[in-house]
Protein backbone atom coordinates (compact mmCIF):
# COMPACT_ATOMS: atom_id res chain seq x y z
CA UNK A 1 0.00 0.00 0.00
CA UNK A 2 1.39 3.08 -0.87
CA UNK A 3 1.31 6.32 1.79
CA UNK A 4 1.31 9.72 0.49
CA UNK A 5 3.37 12.13 2.60
CA UNK A 6 2.68 15.85 2.52
CA UNK A 7 5.99 18.18 1.75
CA UNK A 8 5.64 21.40 -0.20
CA UNK A 9 8.12 21.98 -2.98
CA UNK A 10 10.14 24.30 -0.62
CA UNK A 11 10.52 21.30 1.99
CA UNK A 12 11.31 19.17 -1.21
CA UNK A 13 13.78 21.58 -2.42
CA UNK A 14 15.85 21.88 0.29
CA UNK A 15 15.69 17.86 0.80
CA UNK A 16 17.28 17.78 -2.37
CA UNK A 17 20.21 20.30 -1.45
CA UNK A 18 20.48 18.41 1.56
CA UNK A 19 21.02 15.38 0.18
CA UNK A 20 23.78 17.02 -2.50
CA UNK A 21 25.37 18.47 0.82
CA UNK A 22 25.33 15.18 2.62
CA UNK A 23 23.56 16.42 5.60
CA UNK A 24 20.91 13.83 7.46
CA UNK A 25 17.82 14.56 5.87
CA UNK A 26 14.58 13.28 8.57
CA UNK A 27 11.00 14.75 7.04
CA UNK A 28 8.39 13.70 9.28
CA UNK A 29 4.58 12.77 7.45
CA UNK A 30 3.00 15.41 6.79
CA UNK A 31 5.56 18.39 7.47
CA UNK A 32 5.36 21.39 5.85
CA UNK A 33 8.44 23.59 5.76
CA UNK A 34 8.13 27.26 5.77
CA UNK A 35 9.20 29.34 2.99
CA UNK A 36 12.27 30.85 3.06
CA UNK A 37 13.04 34.45 3.93
CA UNK A 38 13.57 36.44 1.08
CA UNK A 39 15.56 39.64 3.15
CA UNK A 40 17.55 41.78 0.72
CA UNK A 41 20.53 42.56 0.99
CA UNK A 42 21.31 46.30 0.12
CA UNK A 43 22.88 46.80 -3.17
CA UNK A 44 26.68 47.78 -1.86
CA UNK A 45 26.79 44.62 0.35
CA UNK A 46 25.82 42.56 -2.63
CA UNK A 47 28.23 43.78 -4.49
CA UNK A 48 30.71 43.35 -1.78
CA UNK A 49 30.33 39.67 -1.46
CA UNK A 50 30.35 39.13 -5.29
CA UNK A 51 33.64 41.23 -4.88
CA UNK A 52 35.06 38.76 -2.44
CA UNK A 53 33.47 35.28 -3.04
CA UNK A 54 34.86 35.67 -6.67
CA UNK A 55 38.31 37.17 -5.16
CA UNK A 56 40.71 34.16 -6.84
CA UNK A 57 39.08 33.72 -10.06
CA UNK A 58 39.70 37.78 -10.90
CA UNK A 59 42.76 37.14 -9.55
CA UNK A 60 43.99 34.66 -11.84
CA UNK A 61 42.89 36.20 -14.16
CA UNK A 62 44.57 39.77 -14.07
CA UNK A 63 47.76 37.79 -13.46
CA UNK A 64 47.35 35.80 -16.72
CA UNK A 65 46.51 39.20 -18.74
CA UNK A 66 49.32 41.35 -17.18
CA UNK A 67 51.68 38.58 -17.57
CA UNK A 68 50.81 38.64 -21.55
CA UNK A 69 51.04 42.79 -21.26
CA UNK A 70 54.43 42.92 -19.20
CA UNK A 71 55.72 40.27 -22.06
CA UNK A 72 55.02 41.71 -24.83
CA UNK A 73 56.64 45.19 -23.58
CA UNK A 74 59.56 43.70 -22.54
CA UNK A 75 59.70 45.36 -19.05
CA UNK A 76 61.23 44.92 -16.31
CA UNK A 77 59.04 42.66 -13.98
CA UNK A 78 59.03 40.13 -17.89
CA UNK A 79 63.03 40.15 -17.81
CA UNK A 80 63.14 39.47 -14.19
CA UNK A 81 60.45 36.58 -14.15
CA UNK A 82 60.80 34.99 -17.59
CA UNK A 83 64.24 35.04 -18.39
CA UNK A 84 67.25 33.58 -17.05
CA UNK A 85 69.41 35.89 -17.81
CA UNK A 86 68.89 38.66 -21.07
CA UNK A 87 70.71 41.35 -23.54
CA UNK A 88 68.24 43.78 -24.70
CA UNK A 89 69.04 45.85 -28.30
CA UNK A 90 67.24 48.77 -28.32
CA UNK A 91 67.18 51.28 -30.90
CA UNK A 92 64.92 54.30 -30.51
CA UNK A 93 64.25 57.42 -32.70
CA UNK A 94 61.95 60.56 -32.02
CA UNK A 95 61.10 63.85 -33.49
CA UNK A 96 58.39 66.57 -32.49
CA UNK A 97 56.43 69.70 -33.85
CA UNK A 98 59.14 71.37 -31.97
CA UNK A 99 62.24 70.70 -34.23
CA UNK A 100 64.00 68.22 -31.23
CA UNK A 101 64.39 64.73 -32.14
CA UNK A 102 67.03 61.91 -31.62
CA UNK A 103 68.50 58.56 -32.40
CA UNK A 104 69.63 56.23 -29.65
CA UNK A 105 71.08 52.82 -29.51
CA UNK A 106 71.35 50.92 -26.07
CA UNK A 107 71.79 47.70 -24.43
CA UNK A 108 70.43 46.62 -20.67
CA UNK A 109 71.79 43.33 -19.73
CA UNK A 110 69.90 41.89 -16.79
CA UNK A 111 71.46 39.16 -14.97
CA UNK A 112 70.39 36.25 -13.23
CA UNK A 113 72.67 34.92 -11.24
CA UNK A 114 72.27 31.27 -9.45
CA UNK A 115 74.44 31.47 -6.18
CA UNK A 116 72.76 34.72 -5.95
CA UNK A 117 69.61 32.92 -5.78
CA UNK A 118 70.61 30.11 -3.72
CA UNK A 119 71.56 32.68 -1.13
CA UNK A 120 68.36 34.53 -1.51
CA UNK A 121 66.73 31.19 -0.83
CA UNK A 122 68.23 30.26 2.17
CA UNK A 123 68.27 34.09 3.42
CA UNK A 124 64.01 34.11 2.92
CA UNK A 125 64.14 30.93 4.95
CA UNK A 126 66.16 31.63 7.61
CA UNK A 127 63.89 35.09 7.95
CA UNK A 128 60.55 33.34 7.87
CA UNK A 129 61.96 30.49 10.66
CA UNK A 130 60.94 27.45 7.84
CA UNK A 131 62.89 24.22 7.32
CA UNK A 132 64.82 22.68 4.77
CA UNK A 133 63.47 19.50 5.29
CA UNK A 134 60.01 20.53 5.30
CA UNK A 135 57.83 19.61 1.81
CA UNK A 136 57.42 22.32 -1.03
CA UNK A 137 53.74 21.37 -1.21
CA UNK A 138 53.06 22.70 2.28
CA UNK A 139 52.42 25.94 0.38
CA UNK A 140 48.95 26.12 -1.39
CA UNK A 141 49.02 27.96 -4.71
CA UNK A 142 46.82 31.11 -3.13
CA UNK A 143 49.95 31.09 0.15
CA UNK A 144 52.06 31.34 -2.87
CA UNK A 145 50.58 34.02 -5.05
CA UNK A 146 49.89 36.75 -1.85
CA UNK A 147 53.24 35.68 0.06
CA UNK A 148 55.36 36.17 -3.04
CA UNK A 149 58.84 36.54 -1.75
CA UNK A 150 61.14 39.74 -3.27
CA UNK A 151 63.64 39.31 -5.79
CA UNK A 152 66.82 41.19 -6.66
CA UNK A 153 68.55 41.43 -10.00
CA UNK A 154 71.35 43.34 -10.59
CA UNK A 155 71.63 44.90 -13.80
CA UNK A 156 73.91 47.22 -16.27
CA UNK A 157 73.36 48.96 -18.97
CA UNK A 158 75.10 50.69 -21.63
CA UNK A 159 73.90 53.36 -24.17
CA UNK A 160 76.09 54.39 -27.53
CA UNK A 161 76.03 58.11 -27.42
CA UNK A 162 79.33 60.47 -27.10
CA UNK A 163 81.15 59.58 -25.24
CA UNK A 164 79.41 56.11 -24.01
CA UNK A 165 77.58 56.23 -21.22
CA UNK A 166 76.35 53.56 -18.67
CA UNK A 167 74.69 52.53 -15.73
CA UNK A 168 74.81 49.31 -12.85
CA UNK A 169 72.23 48.85 -10.99
CA UNK A 170 70.27 46.90 -8.07
CA UNK A 171 66.27 46.18 -8.25
CA UNK A 172 64.29 44.78 -5.35
CA UNK A 173 60.87 43.65 -6.90
CA UNK A 174 57.91 42.18 -5.52
CA UNK A 175 54.34 40.99 -6.80
CA UNK A 176 51.33 41.14 -4.75
CA UNK A 177 47.87 41.15 -4.29
CA UNK A 178 44.75 43.74 -2.69
CA UNK A 179 41.10 41.54 -3.82
CA UNK A 180 40.84 41.78 -7.39
CA UNK A 181 44.19 44.13 -8.20
CA UNK A 182 47.81 43.07 -8.99
CA UNK A 183 50.83 45.06 -7.81
CA UNK A 184 53.80 44.97 -9.13
CA UNK A 185 56.46 46.74 -7.09
CA UNK A 186 60.52 47.09 -7.33
CA UNK A 187 63.37 49.77 -5.93
CA UNK A 188 66.09 49.92 -8.24
CA UNK A 189 69.39 51.87 -7.23
CA UNK A 190 72.02 52.68 -9.73
CA UNK A 191 75.24 54.55 -10.82
CA UNK A 192 74.86 56.34 -13.98
CA UNK A 193 77.89 57.65 -15.82
CA UNK A 194 75.56 60.68 -16.60
CA UNK A 195 73.36 60.93 -13.65
CA UNK A 196 75.66 59.49 -10.82
CA UNK A 197 73.62 58.21 -8.17
CA UNK A 198 69.78 57.19 -8.97
CA UNK A 199 67.14 55.75 -7.36
CA UNK A 200 63.75 54.22 -9.17
CA UNK A 201 60.67 53.29 -6.98
CA UNK A 202 57.64 52.18 -8.95
CA UNK A 203 54.28 50.86 -8.24
CA UNK A 204 52.21 49.40 -11.14
CA UNK A 205 48.72 48.16 -10.34
CA UNK A 206 46.69 45.79 -12.89
CA UNK A 207 42.52 45.52 -13.16
CA UNK A 208 41.37 43.29 -15.88
CA UNK A 209 38.34 44.72 -17.36
CA UNK A 210 37.89 41.54 -19.78
CA UNK A 211 39.90 39.01 -21.13
CA UNK A 212 41.69 41.49 -23.70
CA UNK A 213 41.79 44.29 -21.71
CA UNK A 214 43.62 45.41 -18.92
CA UNK A 215 43.25 48.77 -16.87
CA UNK A 216 46.78 49.67 -15.37
CA UNK A 217 47.67 52.63 -12.95
CA UNK A 218 51.59 53.97 -12.58
CA UNK A 219 52.88 55.43 -9.52
CA UNK A 220 56.77 55.83 -10.76
CA UNK A 221 59.45 58.37 -8.85
CA UNK A 222 62.69 58.63 -10.23
CA UNK A 223 65.33 60.55 -8.06
CA UNK A 224 68.87 61.50 -9.07
CA UNK A 225 70.35 61.91 -5.96
CA UNK A 226 73.27 63.75 -6.36
CA UNK A 227 72.18 65.94 -9.25
CA UNK A 228 68.93 66.59 -6.26
CA UNK A 229 66.16 66.47 -9.36
CA UNK A 230 63.44 64.61 -8.61
CA UNK A 231 60.68 63.44 -11.41
CA UNK A 232 57.11 61.58 -10.70
CA UNK A 233 55.07 60.24 -13.09
CA UNK A 234 50.93 58.88 -12.91
CA UNK A 235 48.27 58.01 -14.61
CA UNK A 236 45.83 55.02 -16.09
CA UNK A 237 46.21 53.13 -18.60
CA UNK A 238 44.11 51.22 -21.13
CA UNK A 239 46.17 48.03 -22.29
CA UNK A 240 44.07 45.67 -25.31
CA UNK A 241 46.04 42.35 -26.19
CA UNK A 242 45.33 41.58 -29.73
CA UNK A 243 46.52 38.32 -29.98
CA UNK A 244 50.02 36.64 -28.23
CA UNK A 245 51.87 39.09 -30.65
CA UNK A 246 50.23 42.11 -30.58
CA UNK A 247 48.93 45.14 -28.55
CA UNK A 248 48.08 48.50 -28.37
CA UNK A 249 47.89 50.90 -25.20
CA UNK A 250 46.53 54.16 -24.38
CA UNK A 251 47.94 55.61 -22.28
CA UNK A 252 47.66 59.31 -20.08
CA UNK A 253 50.48 60.86 -17.46
CA UNK A 254 51.26 63.18 -14.97
CA UNK A 255 54.43 64.43 -14.56
CA UNK A 256 56.12 66.32 -11.41
CA UNK A 257 59.16 67.60 -10.71
CA UNK A 258 61.29 69.24 -7.63
CA UNK A 259 63.95 71.23 -8.22
CA UNK A 260 65.41 74.17 -5.80
CA UNK A 261 63.04 72.59 -3.58
CA UNK A 262 60.15 73.73 -5.43
CA UNK A 263 57.80 70.86 -6.23
CA UNK A 264 55.79 71.92 -9.59
CA UNK A 265 53.60 69.98 -12.50
CA UNK A 266 56.23 69.58 -15.25
CA UNK A 267 54.57 67.66 -18.22
CA UNK A 268 50.80 66.27 -19.34
CA UNK A 269 50.88 63.45 -21.85
CA UNK A 270 48.82 61.75 -24.07
CA UNK A 271 49.45 59.44 -26.28
CA UNK A 272 48.87 55.64 -28.24
CA UNK A 273 50.94 52.85 -28.38
CA UNK A 274 51.10 49.59 -30.77
CA UNK A 275 53.76 46.92 -30.35
CA UNK A 276 54.22 43.79 -31.93
CA UNK A 277 56.27 41.05 -32.66
CA UNK A 278 57.27 40.69 -35.67
CA UNK A 279 55.92 37.02 -36.63
CA UNK A 280 59.30 35.19 -38.40
CA UNK A 281 61.41 36.51 -35.24
CA UNK A 282 59.80 36.20 -31.81
CA UNK A 283 62.41 38.23 -29.76
CA UNK A 284 62.29 41.18 -32.08
CA UNK A 285 59.42 43.90 -31.35
CA UNK A 286 58.46 46.92 -33.02
CA UNK A 287 56.54 49.81 -31.17
CA UNK A 288 55.54 53.10 -32.15
CA UNK A 289 53.62 55.33 -30.11
CA UNK A 290 52.52 59.39 -31.46
CA UNK A 291 51.72 61.12 -28.27
CA UNK A 292 50.59 64.47 -27.56
CA UNK A 293 51.86 66.69 -24.47
CA UNK A 294 51.42 69.84 -22.87
CA UNK A 295 54.78 70.71 -21.28
CA UNK A 296 55.48 73.61 -18.52
CA UNK A 297 58.62 74.48 -20.93
CA UNK A 298 56.75 75.05 -23.58
CA UNK A 299 54.20 77.28 -21.34
CA UNK A 300 51.51 74.29 -21.26
CA UNK A 301 51.00 74.60 -25.45
CA UNK A 302 50.61 71.45 -27.31
CA UNK A 303 53.66 69.76 -28.60
CA UNK A 304 53.35 66.86 -31.03
CA UNK A 305 55.53 63.48 -30.80
CA UNK A 306 56.64 60.33 -32.49
CA UNK A 307 58.61 57.60 -31.18
CA UNK A 308 59.77 54.68 -32.81
CA UNK A 309 61.46 51.45 -30.93
CA UNK A 310 62.85 48.54 -31.93
CA UNK A 311 64.21 46.23 -29.53
CA UNK A 312 65.60 42.87 -29.46
CA UNK A 313 65.81 40.50 -26.98
CA UNK A 314 68.36 37.75 -26.34
CA UNK A 315 68.23 35.14 -23.81
CA UNK A 316 66.97 31.90 -22.26
CA UNK A 317 63.37 31.31 -20.40
CA UNK A 318 62.61 29.58 -17.40
CA UNK A 319 61.20 26.58 -17.53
Amino acid sequence: MMTWIGISRDALAATKVDQVFGEPVSVEEGDVLPPPSKEEKPFFQQASDYLFSSQEGISDRVIILANEVDSLFGSTRALNEYYQSSLVLTQKAYGNTIGEGSYDIQTNLNLNLPNWRRAEEGFRRWWSGESEDEPEERVTRKEYKELNPWKFNPGLNVRFSRPLAMTLNGRLSKDFLTGPVVNHFYQQVGWDSDHLWESVTSLTSDYALSRQWLFRFLNEADWEISNRLFNSFHGPSFVHTINKTSLTSWDFRLVTATENNNFYTDNYTAGFTYRTALRRWQWMFFQITPELSWPRRERFTAVWTLNLTLDMVFGNRKL
